[in-house]
């Protein structure tokens, strides 16, 4: 068997067996979470869950700081906010992540009350 061919087979006999285990201590459910996961971002299997886990919840707190600035500072030049009003919606700018983050509402209900409430239609663009 060729070198190349012998790693590619290598590679699917790991997989193999990571899925299986996956499988076994977790459930099909689980198993399938886990491929449309890696296979969407190309994470490998040598990443373990917590790992992977750990580096989203880095991501999502990354961009939530980062969106958080850019209002404040949109609120602050646009529209004049001072530092109370700033520190307010920040703190309920934070609320709102945590609730996202909580599951206590999704994207799709805060879309939803945006257009029954101000009229305005925001979508939110996918990597998929």
């Amino acid at each position: 068997m060729a070198k190349v061919d012998r790693k590619l087979h290598d590679a699917r006999i790991s997989g193999a067996a990571w899925i299986l285990d996956v499988v076994k201590n977790q459930g099909m459910d689980a198993a399938e979470q886990e491929i449309k996961r890696r296979g969407g971002a190309f994470v490998p299997m040598e990443i373990n869950t917590d790992a992977l886990n750990d580096f989203e919840n880095r991501v999502k707190a990354q961009t939530i700081d980062t969106i958080c600035l850019l209002s404040a500072v949109t609120l602050r030049d646009e529209f004049g906010f001072g530092k109370e009003r700033l520190k307010r919606f920040v703190e309920r700018f934070n609320e709102k992540a945590d609730c996202i983050g909580s599951d206590y509402v999704n994207w799709s209900d805060m879309i939803e009350q945006m257009k029954e409430e101000c009229g305005i239609d925001f979508t939110i663009r996918t990597n998929e």
